[in-house]
């Protein structure tokens, strides 16, 4: 089974993939403003929203659900993702997340935290891009689903 079919198993990330699909009209991404909270109420702990700094070169944390914060032992809003951690990991992971903001498609992943010394947690994730003009990668709605044991 791949990262993706694995990830939409999950019903809260098949939910907000399903929610940004339908946002998406004409070959145009949605904006920030368009993801109204009301109608992902039951994804809110899990959900990340990354705004992109300096065309991709990093991401700085908007906002980030109570299971997220949770799973990494602090607050997280504000923090740059390049400040959670250093060598190979950071630099996949930052990767990934550019090859969003340059390809403008969806992105599914498997890992554990282990950047931020918490290898015990493992999750599912999609991250989806995000355009103020429909076009240009502006943030990154990432949705967040730990596995269990």
């Amino acid at each position: 089974m791949s990262v993706r079919e694995r990830s939409l198993s999950d019903a809260k990330i098949r939910k907000i993939y399903d929610y940004w699909l339908k946002k998406c009209s004409d070959g145009a991404l949605p904006a920030r403003r368009d993801i109204d909270p009301v109608d992902v109420y039951d994804c809110l702990s899990m959900l990340m929203i990354l705004d992109v700094v300096d065309d991709g070169r990093d991401f700085r944390i908007r906002l980030a659900g109570s299971e997220i914060e949770d799973a990494h032992d602090r607050p997280l809003k504000g923090v740059m993702v390049s400040d959670m951690g250093q060598g190979p990991e950071m630099q996949a992971l930052l990767e990934r997340f550019r090859f969003i903001v340059t390809s403008r498609e969806p992105d599914f992943r498997s890992s554990t935290l282990a950047l931020v010394g918490r290898a015990f947690i493992e999750f599912d994730r999609v991250a989806l891009p995000l355009a103020e003009d429909g076009k240009t990668v502006s943030h990154l709605l990432c949705c967040y689903a730990q596995k269990t044991a």
